[in-house]
């Protein structure tokens, strides 16, 4: 959120982090992983219905991501 990683190499890093969910034995990355995934890639493209203009970065992906920031998600470590 403070620019460090542009969505293209931060997208591309939740990318990569999914098949370690399978490695695992499960379909999901455990959460808030999976919802940060998800708000990744619905922020990869636009639908059709959406205007040209719009940005999916900013009307899909950094909303959720500002949501689970600003959520306690607590620490197992």
């Amino acid at each position: 959120m403070a620019g460090e990683l542009t969505f293209e190499v931060a997208d591309t890093d939740m990318n990569w982090l999914w098949p370690y969910s399978f490695k695992a034995g499960t379909a999901y990355l455990p959460e808030p992983c999976n919802e940060i995934y998800l708000a990744f890639d619905a922020g990869e493209w636009k639908s059709s219905s959406d205007p040209a203009e719009l940005d999916p970065e900013a009307a899909y992906t950094r909303p959720v991501l500002e949501k689970l920031l600003a959520q306690d998600h607590g620490s197992s470590a």
